[in-house]
């Protein structure tokens, strides 16, 4: 397994750590350690966010209208 860590600006949040694996099972065991040291809460708010993001890409475009409406005109004669 390869390890790098890349910082910008020192900021915390923009910390980026790659990995490479030599195997899918490694990868999988380091990403179950990964969500097992993230808390609860943290986990929580993660899929959310993840939850939001996926309802985003699969509504349709606010623009588009979803009941169908047509103007008619009845007469009786």
């Amino acid at each position: 397994m390869e390890t790098m860590t890349a910082r910008d600006g020192g900021d915390r949040r923009s910390r980026a750590e790659v990995r490479r694996f030599s195997s899918a099972r490694d990868a999988d065991r380091a990403d179950l350690e990964f969500w097992m040291r993230t808390p609860a809460a943290d986990r929580i708010l993660e899929v959310w966010r993840l939850s939001q993001e996926q309802w985003e890409l699969s509504a349709t475009s606010p623009d588009e209208p979803r009941l169908s409406r047509s103007v008619t005109c009845v007469r009786r004669r």
